[in-house]
Formats: C-alpha cells, structure tokens, sequence
C-alpha cells in the first residue's frame, strides 16, 4: 500500500517547526503511527505541506522524522508518484493557513483515491461539533451551556469556586462541571472565551459504585477505517482531577460494547474521522466521549500497541 502523507510540521504558534532542539529531527505526533505502517511493509511518503508556504532551510526541510526516519518532500519533488491512499495529517486543529494548500495539492491527484481524515470534514473539527452529534446519538458528554459557575454577574471570570487546574481544565468544587479546551490539541484561544473552551458535566468516576478506592478512570480506544477497536481502561489517583495515560498508576484492556461501538463509527463517519483516538467516561450503564482527536500520538507504552492495531486496520481495509 502506497500512502500519501501531506503534513503540516508546526508547534501550535503555526510558524515553529516541531522540530528537535538539535535541529536534525521532525517530531510530528503522527510519526509513531506512520512507523507501525512501515513495519508493516507499506510506504509512507511525506509531504511537508508547510514548508508550501514557508521556504525552509534545505536543513530543516530535509530533516527525517524521529521515529519513522523517513524524509519529508516538498510536493513538486513527487507529484508524479502514484498512491493507493491519501493522508490528511495535518494537524488537530486544522491550521487555516493549510487549507488552500492542501486543496492545491488535491486538485492535481486522482479524485478517486481514497483519503483519511478529510480535511474539508475536519477543518471545524470542535467539541461543541462533535459532542452535539454524538449526544444525540447518546454517547456524548452532555454540555452545561447555562452553568454560571465560572463567572461572576459582569461576565469576568471567577474561578473561587474551581480547584486548581489540572492538565489544563478547571474542575468547579461541587464536582458539577468541567472546563476544558474547545479544541484538542493546543489552545487557540483562551480557555474561558467562548470560542476558546467548552463546559462539560464532569464525571467523577471513583463515587462509582464498584469503583477501585482512591482512583478515577477513563477510557481510550482506538478508531480506524470505520471500526472502533481495542484500547485501555486507565486508573488515576484521585488527586489528580482530569486523569491522562501518562498518571495512570495502572491500565487494562478495554473495548466499546458492540452497540456502542457500532453507534460510535456511525458518527465518526457523519464527522469525516478515519483516524482518532477517542476518550471516553464511562457514566452508569452508558458512554460519554469527551474528546475524538484525529492526530493522535503513537509513540508510548500504551499507545505504540493501539498504533498496531490501526495500522493492521488500515491493512485490510485499504491494502490493494
């Protein structure tokens, strides 16, 4: 399987490479995965879709990926290449400045080759958007659009009556709702302007009844070419609020019921997503999905398995 990946390799500021501080490595978050393809025996090739509208140095523009090792190319250098698949890897939130190249590029390429995680699909791609849709396929968060919590009667915000952020979200002290980034990766926009963040029910998963003492969990699973797949359960001392993998004191094998999970690829299709982590809580007897990134990391203890799985994904579905 040939693949075409059109990258944007920026930090969050969109004008910094992500790029190693010895200069002589890209680290884009998608590399992991790229490198279970290769394993595979397919090909990847790069294109550095940034480097269309900023000329880089010829260092910088011919740095290899950190994981993969492969080469980035500018488009003119492999237009002529033939793809069984096209790769939107971009990045999450899809950078404006990147859409009219892209669409370039697309202009010169075979209209009937399949692409993954179509950047017209995935150019708004927001938890207001997303959590709609899937609330009302009931896996969704549910929003606190009215909760006042956050501000006082003037509209400033006033965070008396939140706990200290953790990982970046305010948690209020009734453990009512949650305030997180509207966006999921990298913060455009201040977390309390509207456009900028987005409040949640939160979940406190150790109150659970059968819940382990002390700890909170969530789960991750891994979505590719229409179907959800296996991923982990992880449990997270309580002290920490808005619990991640990397806390995660333990972590065990976990998969969506199967009615949920066809519910859930369902609305990744409506969404354009082919490609995503997605994080769940888990509330009752029901999903809640607070959070579908289309440019997951692939590289870790945990993550590197569900790269697999992915990529093998991919494989059956796409490999001709």
């Amino acid at each position: 399987m040939r693949i075409l990946a059109l990258t944007w390799t920026t930090r969050d500021n969109e004008t910094e490479l992500m790029i190693n501080a010895r200069r002589d490595l890209l680290c884009p978050a998608i590399d992991g995965f790229t490198n279970e393809l290769l394993n595979l025996g397919h090909q990847v090739v790069y294109v550095n879709v940034f480097a269309e509208h900023v000329k880089l140095s010829e260092q910088d523009l011919r740095c290899p990926g950190m994981i993969s090792g492969l080469p980035f190319y500018l488009w003119s250098e492999i237009k002529n290449k033939k793809f069984d698949v096209i790769w939107h890897a971009i990045k999450d939130p899809t950078p404006q400045l990147a859409i009219p190249y892209v669409e370039k590029i697309m202009q010169e390429l075979d209209p009937n080759i399949p692409v993954l995680n179509n950047i017209k699909d995935l150019q708004n791609h927001t938890k207001r958007k997303y959590i709609n849709l899937l609330r009302k396929k009931n896996v969704g968060c549910i929003i606190l659009d009215d909760y006042k919590g956050w501000w006082n009667e003037n509209g400033t915000v006033n965070l008396s009556n939140a706990f200290p952020p953790s990982q970046g979200c305010y948690v209020s002290k009734d453990y009512y709702a949650i305030r997180t980034s509207m966006q999921n990766s990298g913060r455009i926009k201040p977390l309390f302007d509207e456009e900028g963040g987005i409040t949640l029910k939160y979940h406190d998963t150790s109150k659970r009844p059968g819940a382990e003492p002390n700890l909170r969990t969530f789960v991750r699973v891994p979505f590719s070419a229409g179907k959800c797949l296996e991923g982990w359960k992880y449990f997270c001392p309580t002290n920490i609020l808005c619990p991640k993998s990397g806390a995660a004191v333990k972590k065990i094998p976990y998969s969506f019921p199967d009615m949920t999970a066809g519910t859930i690829s369902a609305a990744m299709k409506e969404l354009g997503v082919d490609l995503a982590h997605i994080e769940a809580v888990e509330a009752g007897f029901s999903i809640e999905i607070f959070d579908v990134n289309p440019f997951p990391s692939s590289h870790g203890a945990s993550l590197q398995p569900m790269a697999k799985k992915m990529a093998k994904r991919l494989e059956q579905v796409y490999d001709i």
